[in-house]
């Protein structure tokens, strides 16, 4: 089914079907966990992404480091630097978030 009302041009699904839909008492702790995980994965391995696409475009520049305009969470810093990367992350509120990230 259909519903209106978010943000201009977006439109909020509700499944009818049992399958589709979590019913409180079907909930578990390793649903939760599975769930929280995969939703997670998918951000990391996005920031990842995001990441590795800077350091092309710095190594292209001869540069040594770059700097991304986002605060990458915990996990995807942890990806970074079990690839030999150095992983900053700085959160001001003047300048806003960023990392850094240099080999």
């Amino acid at each position: 089914m259909l519903i209106d009302g978010g943000p201009e041009g977006f439109q909020w699904f509700r499944s009818e079907t049992k399958k589709e839909k979590m019913e409180n008492n079907e909930i578990t702790a390793d649903w939760a966990r599975k769930t929280a995980q995969s939703i997670l994965g998918e951000k990391v391995r996005k920031e990842v992404d995001v990441c590795l696409n800077g350091v092309k475009k710095a190594v292209e520049q001869n540069k040594l480091s770059t700097t991304i305009a986002i605060y990458v969470d915990d996990l995807t810093k942890k990806e970074l630097e079990n690839r030999g990367f150095i992983v900053n992350k700085y959160s001001d509120q003047r300048d806003g978030s960023y990392t850094t990230i240099s080999w």
